[in-house]
């Protein structure tokens, strides 16, 4: 599926029995690690580091489509609706008729006093002249976008629909779909759009109809270039994402590890604002204390490394901190667990290891002053149950904060 060489998450020592091997485990795993990198890859802001380590097989692969859509998505919540919304216009037209009783419009009573002293000699009309604009919305432009929003409508209650992709959804990602379709409903509901007759043409043959007017369809080159994105989107893949074989050519160790990255970099872009980043792999946060930044892929070059930690934080104040995440037992991490209470201690007070694993050792050396700590995490998914990396991240998160305000405060 996607080639994770850079990372090498799942690489190195294996347990010979780790806690996550039973198939509903393994299972439950690969569905957290598909959500979550999902939900990265399809991030205004931290997609254009994640996407460099990701490499889809096809683009019409269900994952690579679903990031796709989501991008859409933002792109019609962002720009285009609120584009669209200025500069649709309603054509106007004058007209003027003769009425006994007037109404309906502005009564040009000179104009009526003129007729009637010329045709009859009476300074009194039995008849008065009355004006009014009319507006029309039903233009050959206006026919073509409201098309495109009734189509687009469509597809997106037939997206929140599909079984198929709300089983691979976050909780965010199901609400990007849904809050895309009440904002198109929304808008019909309040735009003159919203009023033109539903076309029997589609909106190709409509598109004929409106280029007549090449100085008016400019204004909207944007929602019909968003519009064949959307058309060119093979949506019918996204069934495929409930499939047994998603995740299947990746281990249960590297989806494990996946997972708590991916949802290591939810939970900071839920407390903090993104930053862009100039290096594929890396991340920027602003917080009070300062940027924090984030990597995958770093500490090859250690002396005789053989993969890179699962990923590194730099907090403002200069601390590091290490992530390793393994599907392991606290036995079985005993040997990492000892080389990076080695790498905390050559550098106290700047250097902090987290060694994650579905169960944690029964003694946490971090809260015995070392720079190490050894916590569970996702440890639901041994039992098959469901389990949020961000949410977990969150705690742990608060965790190294109030330490990292302790530090600052001391300085």
């Amino acid at each position: 599926m996607w080639a994770l060489d850079r990372c090498g998450w799942g690489a190195g020592a294996v347990d010979s029995e780790p806690p996550l091997r039973s198939p509903a485990a393994a299972e439950c795993c690969r569905a957290l690690a598909l959500r979550a990198s999902i939900e990265l890859l399809g991030d205004a802001v931290l997609g254009a580091s994640v996407n460099p380590l990701f490499a889809p097989r096809r683009a019409g692969d269900p994952e690579a489509v679903l990031v796709r859509l989501l991008g859409l998505l933002r792109r019609l919540l962002e720009r285009e609706l609120p584009q669209l919304g200025r500069v649709v216009r309603c054509e106007s037209a004058a007209r003027e008729s003769w009425q006994r009783v007037p109404s309906g419009g502005r009564v040009d009573a000179a104009a009526s006093i003129r007729t009637s002293l010329s045709r009859a000699g009476q300074p009194a009309p039995d008849s008065w002249l009355v004006r009014r604009t009319e507006r029309h919305v039903d233009t050959p432009v206006n026919r073509l976008l409201a098309s495109i929003l009734r189509q687009t409508e469509t597809t997106l209650r037939q997206i929140a629909g599909q079984d198929g992709l709300a089983g691979a959804l976050l909780r965010g990602e199901r609400s990007l779909v849904s809050r895309s379709l009440l904002a198109v409903r929304g808008f019909l509901a309040s735009s003159p759009l919203g009023d033109v007759p539903v076309p029997v043409a589609p909106p190709e043959a409509l598109i004929r109809d409106a280029r007549g007017r090449e100085a008016e369809m400019t204004r909207f080159a944007g929602l019909l270039g968003w519009w064949r994105a959307l058309r060119e989107t093979e949506l019918t893949a996204l069934h495929a994402l409930s499939g047994p074989d998603v995740f299947k050519a990746l281990s249960t160790a590297s989806c494990y590890e996946l997972a708590c990255a991916a949802g290591l970099i939810l939970a900071l872009r839920d407390r903090f604002a993104a930053a862009p980043a100039a290096e594929a792999g890396t991340f920027a946060f602003i917080t009070p204390l300062g940027l924090l930044r984030a990597a995958f892929g770093r500490g090859r070059e250690r002396r005789h490394a053989r993969r890179a930690w699962t990923a590194l934080l730099e907090l403002p104040g200069g601390v590091e901190i290490i992530v390793e995440a393994r599907n392991a037992s606290a036995d079985a991490a005993a040997d990492l667990t000892e080389c990076l209470h080695l790498w905390c201690d050559a550098a106290p007070g700047k250097r902090i290891a987290y060694v994650l694993t579905p169960e944690a050792a029964p003694d946490e050396p971090g809260d015995t002053g070392s720079g190490l700590r050894a916590r569970p995490f996702l440890a639901g998914v041994a039992g098959g149950t469901t389990a949020n990396p961000a949410a977990e991240w969150t705690t742990l998160l608060d965790e190294i904060w109030s330490l990292e305000k302790e530090r600052s405060h001391a300085r």
